[in-house]
């Protein structure tokens, strides 16, 4: 920056962006961009860019092949980093939605040879997604769930997640007719055939999009998994989702949480020290759910913590610590603690005293 230039970075031109292709970091950028700039930033005009993205991403598979047939480790690694580059311009600069298109089906032909190690990136691609849905419309986004349920190499909580909470788009509808929702269903209830991972904790949350239809018909299914195997995580993911009615099974899952024992791990720090329990008072805060008084007695005094979490309204609040705020903070927890005035004003209290940025922000957030 120079004194004539403003505080933030108005636009990029073809050089600059040149520049990020060849010497950029991918991670590093997009921390910039998310933290300080987080709008799209306007390109002036030019071609140079254009002609380099599409050149580069019409390199022939038989010499991205030799690179990673070869173990050409080094070569393979600065492939994609400069195609890592590429996909984060593509997520915050504006382009016009035929360019995008465009790089998108390319892209497509790239992301289905990744390497284990290439995965780890694909939350650039996510970022892609959640950042051009609105601009692809809905029938390209559309298509673009199916495939990358077809695609093994984009079988990723990242790639599906992205999908759930487009910006501006409109409609998302992940199936268009029996074919594409059963393979979706499949890979909710089974091991995927493809790939041998279970997916239904990352595609519960795309299912809520789901045309009614097809929602009760998983609905269904969902229920009757959970009646006939007891799988009980598959039921509070749904339950959670809004894809079941939590009330069918709910005495079975409760019961099936009387005998939990701790579960510290040595390396981690905190208070959480059953994550199950945790997943259960996230129900219960979403949908006011009153629990059996025996139950509540079982956990008492395992900790200051629980005891806090299962009776806010009685707890003595001279040993409540707002960092517990910080332990699971869903909408649905942060909406009842800071539901609760004594939080509310021990909150205030502390930021006053200490600088803890994302309690403000949650406070800031459910407080009004």
């Amino acid at each position: 920056m120079n004194e004539y230039q403003p505080g933030r970075l108005v636009e990029f031109d073809d050089h600059l962006l040149h520049q990020i292709v060849f010497f950029g970091d991918a991670d590093e950028i997009i921390k910039v961009f998310t933290r300080y700039i987080k709008k799209k930033i306007t390109r002036k005009n030019g071609i140079s860019f254009k002609t380099l993205v599409s050149t580069f991403l019409d390199t022939p598979l038989e010499t991205t092949n030799v690179l990673f047939h070869n173990s050409d480790y080094e070569g393979s690694k600065k492939y994609y980093k400069f195609f890592w580059n590429i996909v984060l311009i593509l997520s915050i600069v504006k382009f016009d939605k035929r360019f995008i298109e465009k790089c998108l089906r390319k892209f497509l032909v790239h992301l289905n040879i990744l390497s284990q190690r290439d995965k780890l990136q694909l939350h650039h691609f996510s970022s892609f997604i959640h950042s051009n849905g609105a601009i692809l419309g809905e029938a390209i986004i559309n298509d673009l769930f199916i495939i990358c349920l077809g695609m093994p190499s984009l079988h990723s909580s990242d790639v599906f997640n992205a999908f759930v909470d487009i910006k501006d788009l409109e409609k998302f509808s992940p199936c268009s007719d029996e074919q594409e929702f059963k393979m979706l269903s499949e890979l909710v209830l089974e091991k995927c055939r493809i790939c041998g991972e279970n997916h239904g904790k990352e595609l519960l949350p795309v299912c809520t999009h789901l045309r009614k239809p097809y929602k009760k018909i998983l609905s269904n299914a969902i229920q009757e998994r959970v009646r006939l195997t007891e799988d009980f995580g598959l039921y509070y993911r749904a339950a959670i989702f809004g894809i079941i009615d939590y009330k069918v099974n709910f005495e079975g899952y409760l019961k099936s949480l009387e005998q939990l024992q701790k579960n510290v791990h040595p390396f981690l720090s905190g208070e959480i020290s059953m994550r199950k329990l945790n997943d259960l008072m996230n129900l219960v805060f979403k949908f006011n759910i009153k629990l059996p008084t025996k139950f509540i007695s079982k956990y008492k005094g395992i900790s200051k913590y629980y005891d806090w979490l299962i009776g806010m309204e009685k707890f003595n609040y001279k040993e409540f610590n707002p960092l517990w705020i910080l332990q699971y903070p869903t909408k649905w927890y942060l909406k009842r603690i800071f539901s609760q005035k004594i939080i509310r004003v021990i909150v205030v209290e502390y930021l006053k005293e200490n600088n803890q940025p994302t309690l403000a922000e949650y406070y800031a957030q459910n407080v009004r």
